[in-house]
């Protein structure tokens, strides 16, 4: 899926040459990224602790999201393949209540 930007002049400062901002355009965009994150992989949760040898990761999975109430150390993720990126996010206790 191709995320095709909006094309945007920036103003020469008197503020009637740029482009304006449209937000159904930008709307549109981040509808357009959301889909094609959603296309590319899911997301994990895990909340394990201590030493964790080849963590156990889902097929596709693109984002960990680790919630864990004391120190994890993981020393290996099983699963992937090359070239594959993966970001892993820890959430503090008190942003998982927001």
């Amino acid at each position: 899926m191709a995320i095709v930007m909006p094309t945007v002049v920036d103003d020469n400062g008197t503020g009637t040459t740029g482009t304006i901002l449209d937000l159904a355009k930008w709307t549109a965009l981040g509808a357009a990224i959301d889909a094609a994150i959603a296309l590319g992989g899911g997301v994990q949760t895990s909340a394990s602790v201590g030493v964790v040898a080849d963590f156990a990761l889902t097929a596709g999975v693109t984002l960990l999201t680790l919630t864990n109430a004391s120190l994890l150390q993981l020393t290996g993720i099983a699963a992937g393949v090359d070239g594959q990126r993966l970001t892993i996010v820890f959430q503090r206790e008190t942003e998982r209540k927001r």
